[in-house]
């Protein structure tokens, strides 16, 4: 039997596990997630801003990309730009955090590991949530409905066009493949999308997220 419960408590919870889940992977130093690549790639190759700050810039050039291919402009498209502030600010306080934990490789290895099962856990609720979302949910979610294609194939294919572009920033303009594209990264790219799709299974058999906004 299924609950019903407020999308307003899987966007609490998916935004921070998202970007922690993040933070985490990157401190494992096996490669980030393709999304979170491409910030880092951002960072590295001009050396300005944090993280965080190139993580709300690209999420503000999906939703334009998002417009500009579906030729709509609704409410919940600006409204994610504030759940894109709030993730980024999230991401650059746990990235700070987590330089203090060993950087020994079962720690990392750890860290990794832990860190893709929680950020795939957040973007799964933030795609359940019926509520305006960041930017990198958004774009995929929008566009698994709107072309009826399911939300785990938009997800694969957007990872490996993150992916590709994140190398090619990456090579350049700094000259050199970005401390975020690694093997881990590759991993994630093919796994991102699949095990997002089973949490949503999973979350579908406990809980009916609903909202009460029409966005």
């Amino acid at each position: 039997m299924t609950k019903n419960v407020h999308g307003g408590f899987a966007l609490a919870f998916g935004v921070p596990l998202g970007a922690i889940g993040a933070a985490l992977m990157k401190h494992g130093s096996f490669g980030l997630s393709p999304f979170y690549s491409v910030s880092l790639s951002l960072f590295e190759a001009t050396g300005r801003f944090t993280m965080g700050t190139w993580n709300a810039v690209f999420q503000f050039a999906l939703i334009l990309l998002l417009i500009v291919i579906l030729r709509k402009l609704k409410l919940r498209y600006p409204l994610s730009f504030a759940v894109a502030a709030v993730s980024s600010m999230i991401l650059d306080a746990a990235n700070a955090a987590f330089t203090h934990l060993p950087h020994t490789i079962p720690v990392r290895l750890v860290c990794y590991v832990i860190g893709f099962l929680v950020m795939t856990m957040g973007i799964a609720l933030m795609a359940e949530c019926k509520l305006p979302v960041a930017p990198m949910n958004l774009f995929v979610r929008e566009l698994s409905e709107e072309w009826g294609r399911p939300f785990r194939s938009v997800k694969l294919v957007f990872d490996i066009c993150c992916l590709a572009f994140s190398t090619a920033v990456s090579l350049g303009f700094a000259g050199y493949l970005s401390r975020g594209i690694g093997p881990g990264t590759v991993l994630s790219a093919f796994l991102t999308g699949p095990l997002t799709g089973l949490y949503i299974s999973l979350l579908r058999k406990r809980f009916r997220f609903y909202s009460n906004l029409n966005l």
